[in-house]
């Protein structure tokens, strides 16, 4: 252990740096910590998030740690806990902002299929494609991105699966789920509708 690390009251299980964030090794504390705790960190995040890809991860860790630099206080408990508190928060911040990331419409829409026959069948299959967009657009968030994980994996999704992607509950899930069925069979089937 370097000369810049004091033990914490915890029996000397984490290792914190003396002055942060102004000491100058900062860098050999950070690596300590990681070091330390980092691989518990990252299967946590592996495991509560599993939407999230390796270079997200990545990125979620960096931000813990930069957090870590400014807020630790070793007096108020141990290292690795409070990094990995930090990378469970920014990971759901990740996720709540991450359909502002991502392009609205979903990846099995850009294309329109291939439609055997005459002209006026193709574009009637591009407009309904069309159509079909518009309504999930119409959707509230959640229950788009429920249609969207559905469609995407052929059928429905295991909601409890899909309720920790999303941070929700199960219940949330099927409600969100059956309200976009309702919805998008009023607005795509016209005997439905009356």
């Amino acid at each position: 252990m370097t000369d810049s690390l004091e033990r914490c009251d915890n029996g000397g299980r984490d290792a914190v740096p003396r002055g942060f964030p102004s000491s100058p090794s900062v860098a050999d504390s950070l690596a300590e910590l990681l070091r330390r705790h980092g691989g518990k960190v990252a299967g946590h995040l592996r495991r509560r998030f599993p939407g999230l890809s390796e270079e997200e991860r990545y990125d979620v860790l960096v931000d813990a740690l930069l957090l870590f630099t400014r807020l630790y206080d070793a007096n108020r408990g141990p290292a690795g806990p409070f990094l990995l508190l930090l990378a469970h928060h920014r990971a759901i911040d990740f996720l709540r902002t991450e359909p502002q990331r991502r392009p609205a419409s979903a990846s099995w829409l850009e294309e329109v299929p291939s439609v055997d026959g005459p002209p006026e069948r193709r574009l009637e299959q591009r407009e309904r494609v069309e159509e079909i967009r518009e309504a999930i657009g119409h959707l509230s968030k959640m229950e788009r991105l429920v249609v969207e994980a559905d469609v995407e994996a052929g059928g429905a999704v295991n909601a409890r699966r899909l309720a920790r992607q999303l941070e929700t509950t199960e219940r949330a899930i099927y409600a969100a789920r059956a309200r976009a069925r309702e919805k998008l069979a009023r607005w795509l089937l016209p005997s439905a509708g009356s």
